[in-house]
């Protein structure tokens, strides 16, 4: 369905911005993020929306470890 669409979308995102900032670090890894979902979504691309995700996944990253968001 649409909605489980979504939720898939939107999943696979939440890893990709883990993966970068934990394998990247923080200015590195939001730079490749950007970069690399900016090529990928092309006219969709938010750049608002994909730098608060970005955020929200460093925040748990910060305040509850990295092992703790191991379920993305």
């Amino acid at each position: 369905t649409k909605t489980t669409l979504r939720k898939h979308v939107w999943f696979h995102r939440f890893r990709v911005v883990w993966l970068y900032l934990t394998s990247l670090g923080r200015r590195k890894g939001v730079a490749a993020c950007l970069e690399k979902m900016k090529a990928r979504e092309k006219g969709a691309f938010h750049f608002t929306i994909t730098y608060f995700w970005i955020q929200m996944v460093h925040f748990g990253i910060r305040n509850f470890g990295a092992d703790s968001l191991m379920f993305f």
